[in-house]
């Protein structure tokens, strides 16, 4: 059986393969290798980033795993003039294929799955965030238009899904329904069980850190403002004399550029620093044993890896209180999206509160644990299965 994959994540041609900035590295496509013989890829084109080369991107492609690319179609001057031949494409793609997984929130997505009804192809769906976070919270005017459009589009394609795949375990449930078909809720992460030695070297960490540099980190593209990077170079720039010496690190792809100079003109560039990519697992989990606070101000997200990731490090966390994002953390360690003053605060309080810290490495790292690759993998199998055997 092919599968199509259908999303609007931006994947990179390069000397014969396909890379990605973040994410989508080639071991992800193994969870559907496992139930399709070939997956077919059809998603949006990217270009190299200016001052990158191939090394610092992850490799996406593998065997039994091809990539086919549609005009971007997330505008409104790319739908009037584009959409016509995205959908003639895509058509074309399905009649090589035996099904679709619509990954939402993605126009691609949405395309794929009106282009499935049409052919009488089975498909699926993932829903791994809300388009109503991220158009309404943080967009310009064309984005609010937009947000209740989309967000209606989904909840239709979702409502009629008779597979359903939630990356929460309540929210995403909660505000796209699909109450005709089977539904589980599986995380998109993938992390190796907790280690206690890990917890053992984090908490060893804070108490022995006394008088040194506090370290805040974040992971997540700098393309747009979704991340809320933002937001903590502004907090920062309001408390600054009010914590101990400290530095802000990013890790994430995109042009880091506007971002040092926002850093600049807010005073804080000295202390700012944008670390680029690295290959997911050892390496970025070194980077996260490194950070003493994580954030995650995010304006959009679905059930956030990065988070997760830091959590099984061991990382004390704050965190915006949008999407699955409560699921993980307590409410008390939240603050509404672009709030700068309850950031602040928050900031202030925790910087050199050991006691506040340990609690929350222990917290967090046993939180994590629900999320470990062999406790996901058996409920994401038994649904692809049953995907299959219902065709």
């Amino acid at each position: 059986m092919k599968i199509i994959f259908a999303h609007d994540h931006r994947f990179i041609p390069l000397d014969g393969q396909v890379f990605s900035e973040l994410q989508f590295e080639s071991i992800f496509w193994n969870r559907y290798l496992k139930h399709f013989e070939q997956v077919i890829v059809v998603v949006r084109k990217g270009d190299l980033p200016a001052h990158k080369t191939k090394d610092n991107l992850i490799l996406s492609d593998r065997e039994n795993v091809s990539f086919k690319f549609l005009p971007n179609l997330s505008n409104l001057k790319s739908q009037l003039l584009k959409k016509g031949k995205a959908i003639k494409l895509f058509r074309e793609y399905l009649k090589d294929a035996d099904g679709v997984i619509a990954r939402l929130p993605s126009e691609i997505g949405l395309l794929a799955i009106r282009c499935a009804i049409e052919q009488n192809k089975p498909w699926a769906v993932e829903v791994v965030g809300c388009p109503w976070d991220g158009l309404w919270n943080y967009g310009n005017i064309q984005g609010k238009i937009y947000a209740p459009i989309l967000t209606w589009r989904m909840k239709q394609a979702v409502r009629k899904s008779r597979f359903t795949l939630y990356v929460t375990d309540r929210f995403l449930q909660q505000r796209y329904p699909s109450p005709q078909g089977k539904t589980i809720n599986c995380s998109d992460v993938e992390i190796s069980p907790p280690s206690e030695t890990v917890l053992e070297q984090r908490l060893n960490k804070i108490k022995h850190n006394e008088g040194k540099k506090v370290v805040f980190g974040l992971i997540g593209t700098l393309k747009g403002k979704f991340k809320g990077i933002q937001t903590v170079l502004q907090t920062l720039q309001q408390i600054r004399s009010q914590l101990p010496p400290f530095e802000f690190r990013v890790l994430g792809g995109g042009e880091a550029d506007s971002w040092r100079q926002l850093a600049q003109s807010l005073g804080v560039e000295d202390v700012a620093f944008f670390d680029g990519t690295l290959p997911s697992g050892e390496p970025v989990f070194q980077w996260l044993d490194e950070v003493d606070i994580y954030l995650q101000p995010s304006f959009k997200e679905g059930l956030p890896r990065a988070l997760i990731e830091a959590m099984s490090r061991g990382c004390p966390c704050l965190a915006s209180n949008i999407a699955g994002i409560p699921e993980l953390l307590e409410s008390e360690n939240l603050i509404s999206p672009g709030n700068i003053n309850q950031l602040g605060q928050l900031l202030i309080k925790v910087a050199n509160h050991r006691h506040w810290q340990l609690q929350q490495a222990q917290r967090n790292w046993q939180r994590a644990g629900d999320y470990a690759y062999d406790v996901l993998e058996q409920r994401r199998d038994n649904f692809w299965q049953t995907f299959v055997k219902s065709q």
